[in-house]
């Protein structure tokens, strides 16, 4: 408990210093690539569970 208590400052007071003169990161590539790897697999996602058989495979496990 002791450990996180002095990661928890070190990380709150020490980084914030060592990060003050740097400048901010530019992300935005890579917040738009995660967005669509995202929808992706959401849409992935709900196609596999519309698809009548894997309804009815669900349906037939679920009461055994």
């Amino acid at each position: 408990m002791v450990a996180v208590v002095l990661l928890y400052l070190l990380f709150v007071v020490v980084v914030p210093r060592l990060m003050e003169n740097r400048p901010p990161m530019d992300l935005k590539l890579l917040i738009i690539a995660y967005n669509f790897i995202l929808v992706a697999i959401s849409g992935y996602m709900c196609v596999e569970v519309s698809e009548p058989h894997s309804v009815c495979c669900f349906l037939l496990y679920a009461y055994v």
